[in-house]
């Protein structure tokens, strides 16, 4: 099979700020990596110098922020740069899902493999972040906006 280039390519990543430490005390005997509770938060960012075409996410994954159980406690800012296709219709269903969607799932991606590598020489090994309901997550993301519109 010969790849064809999508619609969307990531032009850019970057590790914005990282910090990983332990969260355990004399009781603790095991710890469970996939027990990590998560917060994610992002922004998608437009320039109207450079055109609805390209755009920048900047993402927050928080690990055990709460310290709820023993394993690593993360912050992780990530940013990313992306490029869409001009053959896209900017109004159109495509141009939104690559943006909303496809973009933001990249960059979770890269902060996985960002953990996994960063956790990897830690005294509980690599932590390999789950896979994101993205749906739940686009869901969860339009709920707030919901919420923020009745506020405002």
């Amino acid at each position: 099979m010969i790849p064809q280039n999508a619609p969307i390519q990531q032009t850019q990543f970057a590790v914005l700020q990282s910090s990983i430490a332990l969260n355990v005390n004399k009781k603790t005997k095991q710890v469970s990596l996939a027990a990590i509770p998560l917060e994610i938060e992002y922004d998608i960012y437009f320039n109207d110098e450079i055109g609805p075409y390209a755009f920048r996410i900047v993402m927050t994954i928080k690990g055990n922020a709460k310290k709820t159980v023993p394993g690593y406690v993360f912050t992780l800012k990530v940013g990313s740069e992306y490029k869409l296709s001009e053959d896209l219709a900017i109004d159109g269903d495509d141009y939104k899902m690559y943006v909303s969607n496809t973009g933001v799932a990249c960059l979770i991606n890269e902060a996985r493999v960002y953990l996994q590598s960063l956790s990897a020489f830690f005294p509980f090994g690599a932590y390999i972040m789950p896979m994101v309901d993205m749906r739940d997550l686009m869901s969860q993301r339009s709920d707030e906006a919901k919420v923020a519109d009745i506020q405002g």
